[in-house]
């Protein structure tokens, strides 16, 4: 993983603060320019299941899912600490509130 960018340092001011799309929109930038940056990826993930379960948006679920899953499959591919167990856990929860809105 690359250094962290002013995108992805302002994404995770914004994800604090519970801006999520402004977040989500730093993370993506942050992953033009670092597209093997696992954290982005999770980020990513993370603020759209806040989003989906506050919105009860489905669609934003299944988004945070596979973003959650592409986070994990770069700590794989990084040979990345277990597997970035964070992003597994997010992942768990993310596929429970989704399970939810079925």
């Amino acid at each position: 993983m690359e250094e962290n960018t002013e995108e992805f340092n302002q994404g995770i001011g914004l994800l604090n603060f519970k801006v999520y799309e402004g977040a989500i929109s730093l993370f993506q930038q942050d992953l033009e320019q670092n597209p093997k940056n696992l954290a982005s990826c999770h980020n990513i993930g993370l603020a759209q299941t806040y989003l989906g379960i506050d919105k009860q948006d489905k669609y934003l679920l299944q988004s945070a899912i596979q973003n959650l899953e592409k986070a994990i499959a770069i700590a794989n591919e990084l040979n990345y600490k277990d597997g970035y167990p964070i992003a597994k856990v997010n992942l768990k929860w993310a596929i429970e509130e989704l399970a939810k809105l079925k």
